[in-house]
C-alpha cells in the first residue's frame, strides 16, 4: 500500500508534464501505439482513479485496524494522508469527519505515554491528568472516562492544585450530564472537606444549594447556599456597570428556596434585604418579580403593581437584567418564557389585570 501514492503521483506527472508535449510516435513505448493522446489521457485518468479507490480502501482497513488496537497517533496520521491524497473518496470523508475525534484521543494517548514513562514530576503528571480529563468532558463529550481522569487526580494527587479542581469539575459532571445527584453531592463535599479554602470549595457549596433546591431539600439548600455567602466574595463585573458573584447568586437563591417552600414572610424579607444590599446586582428586577408574585399571594395588588413596574423599567433595554430575569424567575406563575418581548407584554398584563381588581 506504500507504493500507491507513488504510483498515483507518477501517473499524474506523466499525465500533466509529458503527455501533452509527447510526440505521438513514442506511444508505441508505452504499448498505446494505436491510441490518440486524448485517449492516452482518458485511460491514465481512469488508472488513477482506480489506485485512488484501491488506496483509500487499503487505508481505510489500516485506519479501522489502528483505531481498534487504540493505536490513535497512527490513526490519525492514516486518516490525515487519506484525505490529503484521496479527497473525494468516500473513505475520504469518513476519515474526515473522525479527524477531530483522533486529534483528541492522539493527545490523550501522548499524555498517558508520558506519565508512564515516568518522568514527569508530581505537578506535570497531575496537570496531565486534569487535562486528560478536560478532554473527554469538554472535547470530547464522553463523560465517564472525564470522571474516572479526574478521579485520578485526586487520588493519586491530593494535595496537587489541579486535585480540587478535577473533583469540582467531577461532581459538575455528576449532576449536569450523568444525572447522578448523590454522586455529585458526595463529591462536592469531598472538594469542601479535602481542599477547605479554595474558590473550588465555595463554588461546591452553592452546587451543593443547587441540587438540594432542586431535590425539594430546602433545610440543606439554605445551609448550603449560606455557608457560600460567608466566603470571601469575589466579583465579576457585567455590562453595565453590574457585578455578580457567588454570594450574589446565592442569597438570591436563598429568597427562592423560601419562595418554593411557600414561607412567604421570609422570602419577602430576603429579597427586600437583596435589593437593599445588592446595588450593582444583575437580579435586581428579578427580585422585584418574586416581590410582586409574593405581594399578590396575600392579595397586596397596590404593592404587586408597584413592584411589577419596578421589575418593567429595569428590565427596559437592559439585556444583562433581562437574561437574569429569565434565569432566575421566567418560569414564575404564568409567565413560562424565555422570550424577552414576552416577559414585557407579561408585566404589562399583570400590571393592567391587578389595577382593574
Amino acid at each position: 500500500n506504500l507504493h500507491y501514492p507513488n504510483a498515483i503521483a507518477a501517473f499524474k506527472t506523466f499525465r500533466h508534464v509529458y503527455l501533452p508535449h509527447l510526440d505521438p510516435g513514442y506511444l508505441g513505448q508505452i504499448s498505446m501505439h494505436d491510441m490518440s493522446l486524448a485517449e492516452v489521457k482518458a485511460k491514465i485518468s481512469q488508472k488513477i482513479e482506480m489506485l485512488t479507490q484501491q488506496l483509500s480502501e487499503v487505508e481505510a482497513e489500516r485506519l479501522e485496524t489502528a483505531r481498534s488496537e487504540q493505536n490513535f497517533a497512527l490513526a490519525l496520521d492514516i486518516a490525515r494522508n487519506l484525505v490529503t491524497t484521496a479527497p473525494n473518496t468516500p473513505q475520504a470523508k469518513q476519515a474526515a469527519e473522525q479527524l477531530t475525534t483522533l486529534q483528541h484521543l492522539a493527545a490523550i494517548q501522548n499524555l498517558r505515554e508520558r506519565l508512564h514513562s515516568g518522568t514527569s514530576g508530581p505537578v506535570e503528571a497531575a496537570r496531565a491528568l486534569f487535562q486528560i480529563g478536560t478532554i473527554y468532558e469538554r472535547q470530547l463529550q464522553d463523560y465517564p472516562k472525564a470522571v474516572e481522569a479526574y478521579q485520578e487526580v485526586s487520588e493519586y494527587h491530593p494535595d496537587s492544585t489541579y486535585s480540587a479542581e478535577a473533583l469540582y469539575r467531577s461532581g459538575l459532571v455528576h449532576a449536569k450530564q450523568l444525572s447522578a445527584p448523590n454522586e455529585a453531592i458526595e463529591t462536592y463535599k469531598k472538594v469542601i472537606a479535602s481542599h477547605p479554602n479554595t474558590l473550588q470549595a465555595m463554588m461546591a457549596n452553592f452546587q451543593l444549594g443547587e441540587l438540594y433546591r432542586e431535590l425539594h431539600r430546602y433545610n440543606e439548600a439554605l445551609q448550603a447556599y449560606e455557608t457560600t455567602i460567608g466566603y470571601p466574595e469575589r466579583d465579576r463585573y457585567l455590562a453595565g456597570g453590574y457585578k455578580d458573584s457567588f454570594a450574589d447568586r446565592a442569597q438570591f437563591r436563598i429568597g427562592r428556596v423560601h419562595y418554593d417552600d411557600n414561607r412567604y414572610d421570609e422570602a419577602r424579607f430576603v429579597f427586600q434585604t437583596f435589593l437593599q444590599n445588592r446595588e450593582r446586582s444583575p437580579r435586581r428586577a428579578a427580585a422585584y418579580i418574586y416581590l410582586a408574585a409574593i405581594s399578590e399571594e396575600r392579595a397586596e395588588n397596590g404593592q404587586a403593581v408597584e413592584y411589577y413596574k419596578k421589575a418593567e423599567t429595569l428590565l427596559k433595554d437592559d439585556p444583562v437584567q433581562m437574561r437574569m430575569f429569565i434565569e432566575e424567575a421566567s418560569t414564575l406563575g404564568t409567565l413560562q418564557s424565555t422570550d424577552p418581548d414576552a416577559a414585557i407584554r407579561y408585566l404589562k398584563e399583570k400590571q393592567k389585570r391587578l389595577s382593574a381588581e
